[in-house]
């Protein structure tokens, strides 16, 4: 390693440790402020998804051989994050009485899949739909660990045995496809709840902004690694040993994973900070609710 590779590792190195510090500072916050234990183990999956990221990150880039598992264990993270994410913003709400309350409306054209249901009505929310809007996020907090599991039972067999080479490579395709239509599920029906949310309910601070910090997150775990690895296989990426490109590419991706979970970090500790309980919702819907 010359030493401006050196200087960037150190740099990136830095950078993840003031992360996590960041990560730990606002963990004991919501342990001093948070009384309810669900709604705590909530906010901690979700505002401490940038520094666990990069963590995953730095030991990705230090230790090359493993880097599969560090990805794996994102692709885990990630999946219970959507889920608490949603979760976190229900609850924050008012969870199931208040959109009720006001007969709101589910809108299915919503992204990722807004040109493909154009013709699909807006049903009115229902305790049934509340639910189906629950497990589209469960969904891929509980495929995702087995999903995982049976990609690393591929890839040892695959480095047992040179004969199962083909059955794998098709094996790992099914598992990816598998893996991109949950996460799409998952983000669309995410999607329809911060509509709700936003649309039928008490207004929350921050809104806006979180939900558009949780899809930049999940887009930069999911999809740029793939990205790269497609722009190594074309040749874009150089081959610089002793790595392949391949392993340039999964290098290259966690260094700018370093960068933006950082950021992410930084943007989450400005939008889940609260001095206090500043938002008491159960207290507004029971006004609310007596005014009616």
């Amino acid at each position: 390693m010359d030493t401006l590779a050196l200087v960037m590792f150190v740099t990136l190195t830095a950078m993840a440790a003031v992360a996590v510090a960041v990560g730990a500072e606002a963990a004991g916050h919501f342990l001093r402020v948070e009384t309810s234990s669900v709604q705590l183990s909530r906010l901690l999956w979700v505002n401490e998804a940038g520094p666990v990221l990069t963590m995953l990150a730095c030991v990705g880039m230090w230790v090359p051989r493993a880097a599969m598992f560090m990805d794996h264990a994102a692709s885990i993270y990630v999946g219970c994050y959507l889920h608490c994410f949603m979760e976190l913003m229900l609850s924050e709400s008012g969870n199931e009485g208040w959109p009720f309350h006001h007969r709101a409306t589910l809108r299915l054209r919503t992204g990722p899949l807004c040109c493909c249901c154009l013709c699909l009505p807006n049903p009115k929310l229902s305790s049934r739909w509340l639910t189906a809007l629950r497990s589209g996020t469960l969904q891929t907090a509980i495929l995702r660990p087995l999903l995982v599991l049976l990609s690393i039972l591929v890839w040892v067999d695959r480095m047992a045995s040179d004969n199962w080479e083909n059955t794998n490579s098709t094996l790992e395709s099914v598992l990816g496809y598998v893996l991109g239509a949950s996460t799409l599920l998952a983000i669309w029906v995410l999607s329809m709840a911060f509509f709700i949310v936003k649309n039928f309910t008490l207004p929350l601070p921050h809104l806006t902004a979180r939900f558009a910090l949780n899809q930049v997150l999940v887009l930069l775990v999911t999809l740029q690694l793939k990205v790269l690895r497609w722009l190594s296989s074309a040749g874009i990426v150089p081959c610089i040993p002793p790595f392949s490109r391949h392993a340039q590419a999964t290098s290259m991706h966690h260094q700018l994973l370093i960068i933006e979970m950082f950021v992410v970090t930084l943007t989450s500790h400005r939008l889940y900070r609260r001095p206090v309980k500043d938002f008491d919702v159960s207290s507004a819907l029971s006004s609310s609710r007596q005014t009616d």
